[in-house]
Order: structure tokens, then sequence, then C-alpha cells
């Protein structure tokens, strides 16, 4: 929020929440920054150079690219994978 307060164009990256994506766009407009959703997985790596592309084309240049994802290992399914598996999940 703090790059959007400072004018940061902001790319809200999400799997699959849509909407949880869009309210946190809504936050980023309301502070003067501009901002755009993109959805895709990626956990895919064939995911990963489209969504660079996107966001390139989105406004021409990238300054900063904050990588800031994760994998829920601590419930559902994945609380009793064994503790490398779930480091994996991490590193993916």
């Amino acid at each position: 929020m703090e790059l959007a307060s400072a004018g940061a164009r902001v790319v809200i990256h999400a799997r699959a929440s849509r909407e949880a994506a869009e309210q946190i766009a809504t936050s980023v407009r309301a502070r003067g920054g501009q901002s755009e959703v993109m959805l895709c997985d990626l956990a895919d790596p064939a995911n990963h150079a489209p969504l660079v592309e996107r966001a390139w084309q989105w406004q021409g240049s990238i300054d900063i690219w904050v990588n800031n994802a994760g994998a829920d290992v601590l419930t559902g399914e994945a609380a009793d994978w064994s503790f490398q598996r779930k480091l994996q999940a991490l590193w993916q």
C-alpha cells in the first residue's frame, strides 16, 4: 500500500480468488495508484512468462517486482504431508 500511496502502478496477482484481489486493487486505487488484477497459477512454470508479459503489456515497463507467494501447508490435506513435501510445495 505504501507503493500505491506513492503513485505506483500495481499488479495484484492471485491464483484463483478474483474477489479478494479486486478488493486489494480497489484499496490501491483509493491511495492514488493504478492497479490491474491478473489471475494465474504460478505452481505451473508454464504460467510464469505469460504473467510477466501481461504485466509488461499493461504499462510498458516494470520498475519493481515483489514476489509474495506461498502455499497453505498447515490446513486441509496438506496438514498431513511430511515436512519434506511441505518444504517442496513452498519452494516451487
